[in-house]
Order: C-alpha cells, then sequence, then structure tokens
C-alpha cells in the first residue's frame, strides 16, 4: 500500500502491514514504513503535516531527525484518513490528559508510532488502546550505564547472567517492551521503567503483571516483540478486549 499520493513525485516512501501470526488480535494493524537513505528534506513532506506538527519538526536540529519525524507523521495522517473516513487535511491530533495523542472525533481509534533510524512502526486500532516501540540495536550503546534506569534487580540478573552474545539484545527487549506499554496504558506507571516486570528469557507475549500480584487475570495489557527488521528490535503492545475481560470474569465466577 502506498502511504503518500502521486503529489511528490520525489518522494515514495515504502510501508507494509506486518503480519500478525497470532501475536496481536486482528483488529489491531501494525504498519512498517522504511525511511529513505540519504533524504533528508523535509520539505518534501511538510504539505502533509499539520501545522503543529511542521512546529514541531522545526525544532529538531539535525535533518535527519527533521526528516525521520515528518515521515513518520505524514504515514500516520495517511492511515488515520483511511480509519477514519476523513481527508488527511482534516484530521486533528491532539493529546489526552496524560499526553497521549488522541484523534480528534475519534476517540474509538486508538494509535501509536515510534521511529529510529531508517525504520518506523505505526500501530493502530479500533478496539483497544496500543503503544509500540523500536529501537537500533547498537553496541556502542553503555548499556551497563543504563541497567537500574530500564531494568529491575531481577532483570538484571537475567542479562548479565546470558551470554555476552545475546546480553545486548536482551537489555533492547527489556527497553522496547517496557516503551511500548507504558505508552499502551496512556498513564504511565508513577515507578517509570522499573515498574514494570518482564520475563526477558520468553520467546513469546507476556501480559503485563502488577509487581505485587502476578494473577493475569488482573492483566489488561499484552505485548509481543518484533523482530521483522535486522539490526532492529521492536515492541507492540495492546489492551485486553472487553470480551477478554468479560470472559476472565465469568470463568472466575
Amino acid at each position: 500500500m502506498k502511504i503518500f499520493s502521486e503529489r511528490s513525485a520525489t518522494f515514495k516512501p515504502a510501508s507494509s502491514l506486518l503480519a500478525a501470526h497470532g501475536r496481536w488480535p486482528n483488529d489491531l494493524d501494525v504498519w512498517h514504513v522504511d525511511i529513505p537513505h540519504g533524504l533528508t528534506e523535509w520539505q518534501s513532506v511538510e504539505l502533509y503535516l499539520s501545522e503543529n506538527e511542521r512546529l514541531r519538526a522545526t525544532r529538531f536540529r539535525r535533518k535527519e531527525d527533521r526528516f525521520r519525524f515528518a515521515v513518520t507523521r505524514a504515514a500516520l495522517r495517511a492511515l488515520l484518513s483511511i480509519r477514519a473516513g476523513e481527508p488527511e487535511g482534516a484530521l486533528r491530533i491532539s493529546r489526552g490528559q496524560y499526553g497521549k495523542p488522541i484523534l480528534d472525533g475519534h476517540p474509538q481509534i486508538s494509535f501509536n508510532v515510534t521511529h529510529a533510524g531508517q525504520h518506523a512502526l505505526i500501530a493502530v486500532s479500533d478496539s483497544r488502546q496500543v503503544g509500540v516501540d523500536v529501537e537500533v540495536i547498537d553496541p556502542s550503546i553503555h548499556w551497563l550505564e543504563l541497567l537500574d534506569l530500564v531494568c529491575t534487580g531481577v532483570e538484571q540478573q537475567m542479562i548479565i547472567s546470558s551470554s555476552k552474545a545475546s546480553q545486548l539484545q536482551m537489555f533492547f527487549r527489556c527497553w522496547t517492551a517496557k516503551e511500548a506499554l507504558l505508552k499502551a496504558t496512556g498513564v504511565g506507571l508513577t515507578e517509570g521503567l522499573c515498574g514494570i516486570s518482564l520475563d526477558l528469557l520468553s520467546p513469546g507475549g507476556q501480559w503485563l503483571c502488577d509487581q505485587s500480584n502476578d494473577d493475569k487475570s488482573t492483566s489488561l495489557f499484552q505485548f509481543h516483540w518484533l523482530s521483522e527488521i535486522p539490526g532492529y528490535i521492536g515492541c507492540v503492545a495492546f489492551e485486553k478486549s472487553a470480551s477478554q475481560v468479560n470472559n476472565d470474569e465469568a470463568s472466575d465466577s
């Protein structure tokens, strides 16, 4: 699917809908946007942005960051236009009480975006709150210095006790999952990233559980890691549907 029309003959970014493969429900779409190398003139896409988005773009000092932001927001507008059935220019994106972006006039549509390097991910759903994150697996990052900010004591032990070859990937698994979950919840957690505890050794999806109670029936958010982009790791988090909550309650009664 082309995100942009033929209005700009010099700019045709590629985008694709990721296959769920059972990782997330059918009412959730996760899009991958490929940000072209060597093209940093954000003016080539600014006509797709709102006035506020153009202002935000100019705050980036580096042209690459400005262009990356502009491409991601333009792609988001194109996707939301299809969902909402309105022209891209008519869409108004604002922020809720806790800063989570919302589409004015369409409170049922939840969406979230993330970008790093030459890639962006966009999650959209009509049925549940969503969050998404992607990071470059950068071997030069001083990840040991970030452990106390990102990981709980148990998670740190999992990472340190693993093989040298897997430590960096495990750290980024922890980071992306927590970022996606915090973005999906909307209000975040007062304890920040360390307020979430994960099993970094589990290859599949997990439920977000309260630190003091690991009963999955009380969990409202699930997440799955994404490994489709070589050299990157992503994660999508999503809310348990109303039907799932009702089924859990019925099974407990």
